[in-house]
């Protein structure tokens, strides 16, 4: 699995100084801190007291058990999703609608005034994310097509009719995709040294499954890791972008969630 591949290429086609560093030294364990994470850097911006919520608080609920939650998870999620609907071209009142509709969001209850300061906040942020999006829709009304950045995967607009939602999404979805295509290229070709029989099966995503044998599970998962694994710049003098990878082995797929 990579984890946060889109928030990663979009670093990487923008070239956004402080998207590469936070996504570089991204930790999950200290996911509420804005030195470590993208989304709760955006947070300390949009809201100044974000540091100031506690990180865990617990609440009765009314058959009387105690349930553990975090109001600052619940912020973080919220701007994870602004960010996410933005690359999707969705505007605010649509990335407002999503969140408060969603039965998984169990965040504080957000205004659409609210999404709109978290916007402000991400372009605030991270400011080459803004102008690399403009670049891509001008570019693609000019030429008529918009293309991936590694091996020339396009979307052809024949009547310059451009969806400003579409180009501008196109590119980081299908650079993902093509990282994901030479990535099991490579482990196709490499795969049968380590092990014969094993082959992989599944590509969810930004995720790859495969099967081997029981005493190879271990080189066949580093080897997917190595594959997978890619350190790209897409902007000329832009930091480096690495894209870690996460792998697991288990006897059953169930064990791999």
């Amino acid at each position: 699995d990579m984890p946060q591949a889109e928030l990663r290429v979009i670093a990487a086609l923008s070239g956004d100084d402080k998207l590469i560093e936070l996504c570089s030294i991204a930790d999950e364990s200290r996911k509420f801190d804005p030195r470590y994470d993208p989304h709760s850097y955006v947070a300390s911006i949009a809201f100044p007291n974000y540091l100031d919520i506690p990180e865990w608080e617990t609440k009765v609920l009314p058959d009387g058990t105690l349930k553990k939650f975090s109001r600052r998870k619940g912020l973080r999620d919220a701007i994870k999703a602004v960010i996410y609907g933005l690359n999707y071209g969705a505007g605010a009142a649509k990335v407002h609608q999503t969140i408060m509709t969603d039965p998984r969001y169990d965040g504080p209850p957000l205004s659409i005034e609210m999404v709109d300061r978290i916007i402000v906040a991400i372009y605030q942020a991270f400011p080459k994310v803004r102008s690399y999006r403009e670049k891509v829709i001008a570019a693609a009304s000019k030429s008529g097509y918009v293309r991936d950045a590694l091996i020339g995967r396009h979307r052809v607009y024949p009547l310059l009719d451009v969806s400003p939602t579409e180009a501008s999404n196109y590119a980081i979805q299908a650079t993902v995709a093509s990282m994901m295509d030479l990535s099991i290229v490579e482990i196709a070709c490499a795969l049968p040294q380590v092990d014969e029989s094993a082959m992989l099966v599944a590509q969810v995503h930004d995720a790859l499954y495969g099967e081997c044998d029981e005493d190879k599970a271990e080189s066949c998962k580093a080897l997917l890791a190595e594959g997978m694994s890619q350190k790209i710049r897409l902007v000329p003098d832009a930091p480096w972008m690495e894209f870690p990878v996460t792998a697991k082995a288990a006897h059953v797929w169930a064990q791999l969630g």
